[in-house]
Parts: structure tokens; C-alpha cells; sequence
């Protein structure tokens, strides 16, 4: 997440200037580093979550896909 974070901070200064669509998308990506890293203790608890960023596509946007989902349901928090 501190990456995407540094990423959003340092876009504003780019040279030239970074796109709206760019822009929107380190936004969206530092909201589902933060989503993942908010995940319940409970894995039972993380399928809704991780269901919903799958179908909304931003594992495969932002990630490795099925891998980041995967882990993200039996990794320990």
C-alpha cells in the first residue's frame, strides 16, 4: 500500500502532467490496496469483500488476478 500511496503523492508533480484517467486509476488503485489491507481477521468474513473486488475486476486491474483473491481469502491477517 505505501507504494500506491508514494505513487498518488508524486503523480501530482509529473511531468508532463499525468491524464485524468491516469489519475483516477492510482486513485483507484490505492482504494483497493486499502480495501485489501482492511480485510477481516475472519476468512469467512473476507469472501464478500474479495468476491465483490473480483467481479469488479480490480484484482486483475491492480494485481496477479486470481492469485492476489486467493491469497487475499487464506493468507493470515
Amino acid at each position: 500500500m505505501a507504494r500506491a500511496e508514494a505513487l498518488q503523492q508524486r503523480a501530482s508533480g509529473f511531468e508532463p502532467a499525468a491524464s485524468a484517467l491516469v489519475l483516477a486509476l492510482i486513485d483507484a488503485k490505492l482504494a483497493h490496496e486499502t480495501r485489501r489491507s482492511t480485510l477481516p481477521a475472519s476468512r469467512l468474513l473476507r469472501v464478500g469483500p474479495i468476491v465483490l473486488c473480483w467481479r469488479a475486476g480490480d484484482y486483475s486491474r491492480f494485481g496477479l488476478g486470481l492469485q492476489d483473491a486467493l491469497r487475499d481469502l487464506v493468507q493470515p491477517v
